[in-house]
């Protein structure tokens, strides 16, 4: 059965679980890698890892519709309209079908000449990465599958079995691959080990989905009235997906030309932290546009209050991740890796911090704006911002070197928040006040940098921080967060809905 209620007790769950489907592989792959480096080798995993990159990159053949079924079937849930979700599941699953097919053909007509052109792996395991490829490419068509039948159970708010599939079959890749490794190192039986765990994870979410379905929703047919719907959605879904990793890459590819090869690893060090911090509020994003997508008819006031609940939620979670990165990135980087590195990298964490703060916060607005049916206005704003990151980061980074890129990246971020929030507030009317950023970002920042830079001992700074933290959490408890939001916090506390 298809589950059409939510509580905020059923969304602190589903984010859990969704935090816990991005943690735990990562986990895994931390265990993992270094074992599957020293048995492959470094020039043979770096031919592996390749295949990992073509394998997201061809996922951009889904042209969105895994999202744009999220939000056309969580619509119809919201509505009731129970036959119209079945005719939007099978006529999704076959576009995405289709285009899973052409993805893999293009690919396996493409992958010889750009591996033997362009990646031009050694002699002795060119054929490796041939043969590999072309398993690969018997894969892609399930892959992208995966991303259709993930986004019917993201609207169904099945975020606890998705969770348990990809937990089991990161599992599943990266020891078998281990254990595989015992028996051939040749590339080509391990990326067909992986093509093989991608059907095993379409698979998974087709029986899974298929029994959460009556069926009366599964005996139903594929339905042409659909298809513009879920073309005009995932079409700006894609433009989105296409620019955002270009602007995540440019940094690094402008510092490794500008800077040099050394300077890529301490400003891509502090940039990959705080992307690794950011599917905390990815998950939050991912289980609230269901929720927003359901609630796309409801009242300015509804939209409103799931809005500033959840923005509200997130700038106390994210004002707090400000001051711990800010006032402790340098110690931090001098344990994890060496003080010479913290020396050379902290100033760019702590910029980037700042940034990332209202990235996370940008997450919100992004996913109200797309679940309440505009994603060509997150596009356009994408577009935007592209050739004016390019102007800030060609010039900051010649004056400044990283500090510079780091500067440039975090203004790009700021931008993006403040054109994705006014659009949120103005258009659909959220009622949320300037003084809770103000309390929540500006003045935590300032503060952290105050602390950061007063020359206090560790323990004295640790103490002003809890302090810190313990303050701008009661004020967010006592004059940011409404009587109905410390309602809910309390029962969910309490173990109620």
């Amino acid at each position: 059965m298809i589950n059409k209620a939510y509580t905020s007790k059923g969304i602190v769950s589903n984010t859990f679980f969704s935090i816990a489907s991005k943690v735990f592989p990562i986990i895994i792959s931390l265990i993992c890698i270094p074992i599957i480096i020293k048995g492959l080798g470094e020039e043979k995993y770096g031919a592996f890892t390749i295949a990992l990159v073509f394998i997201g990159y061809f996922n951009l053949f889904d042209l969105g519709l895994g999202r744009a079924i999220t939000k056309l079937i969580s619509e119809r849930i919201g509505k009731d309209k129970d036959k119209e979700i079945g005719d939007i599941f099978k006529t999704g699953v076959a576009l995405t079908f289709l285009l899973g097919i052409i993805g893999g053909l293009i690919f396996y007509l493409v992958a010889e000449p750009i591996t033997i052109n362009f990646l031009k792996p050694p002699e002795d395991f060119l054929d490796e990465v041939i043969r590999g490829l072309t398993f690969l490419a018997i894969g892609i068509p399930f892959a992208i599958m995966i991303n259709s039948y993930r986004g019917v159970l993201e609207a169904m708010h099945e975020f606890k079995s998705i969770t348990l599939v990809q937990i089991v079959l990161g599992a599943i890749t990266y020891f078998g691959i281990i254990i595989l490794m015992e028996f051939t190192k040749d590339l080509a039986y391990i990326i067909a080990y992986m093509s093989a765990v991608k059907f095993i994870h379409f698979v998974c979410y087709r029986f899974i989905t298929n029994s959460k379905m009556s069926y009366s929703l599964t005996d139903t047919s594929f339905e042409k009235k659909y298809i513009k719907n879920l073309f005009s959605f995932g079409g700006w879904i894609t433009v989105s997906t296409i620019i955002s990793p270009i602007m995540t890459a440019l940094d690094r590819l402008i510092v490794a030309s500008k800077e040099g090869m050394e300077n890529v690893a301490y400003y891509s060090t502090s940039s990959e932290i705080t992307q690794r911090v950011g599917m905390l509020p990815s998950a939050l994003v991912g289980v609230l546009f269901p929720v927003f997508s359901r609630n796309q008819d409801f009242n300015d006031e509804q939209n409103s209050k799931i809005y500033k609940t959840s923005f509200n939620l997130l700038l106390l979670a994210s004002g707090i991740f400000a001051i711990i990165f800010i006032c402790f990135g340098e110690d931090f980087l001098a344990i994890w890796i060496d003080e010479n590195f913290a020396r050379e990298s902290f100033l760019v964490l702590q910029i980037i911090t700042v940034g990332a703060l209202f990235n996370f916060l940008a997450r919100i607005p992004f996913s109200f704006i797309q679940g309440l049916g505009r994603p060509d206005i997150t596009a356009k704003f994408h577009i935007i911002e592209l050739p004016v990151f390019l102007v800030l980061l060609f010039v900051l980074t010649n004056k400044h070197g990283i500090v510079g890129a780091a500067y440039a990246s975090s203004a790009r971020m700021l931008l993006d928040f403040i054109l994705l929030h006014i659009y949120s507030t103005r258009k659909f009317k959220v009622d949320l006040s300037i003084l809770s950023l103000i309390i929540g970002a500006i003045i935590p920042v300032a503060l952290s940098f105050y602390i950061s830079g007063a020359g206090l001992n560790f323990m004295a700074k640790a103490g002003t921080v809890l302090l810190l933290i313990a303050i701008l959490t009661l004020v967010f408890w006592m004059y940011v967060f409404d009587e109905n939001l410390r309602s809910r916090v309390k029962g969910m506390i309490g173990g109620k809905n």
